[in-house]
């Protein structure tokens, strides 16, 4: 899954009634472990200064949202 678009730079805010939905749904289901993907624009090896510093924000928002949703993992492609 992804906590945010995985094709856009914004990062929706994650409120108290999401985080309650969430981890209902995750009750509801059995789900303990969830892996979750970070956006395909995160490009941290890129040359440009302006995508590694979108890239560097977006990743520290996507973790923060992992964090708020007690996602225990992200998957990250480091770019090139």
């Amino acid at each position: 899954i992804f906590v945010k678009s995985n094709k856009s730079w914004i990062s929706p805010q994650i409120d108290d009634k999401r985080i309650k939905e969430f981890n209902l749904a995750k009750k509801t289901f059995g789900i303990n472990d969830i892996v979750t993907h970070a956006s395909y624009l995160v490009n941290l090896a890129s040359d440009k200064e302006d995508v590694v510093q979108k890239s560097i924000r977006s990743l520290f928002l996507e973790l923060e949202a992992c964090d708020k949703l007690g996602i225990s993992y992200l998957v990250l492609h480091p770019g090139s």
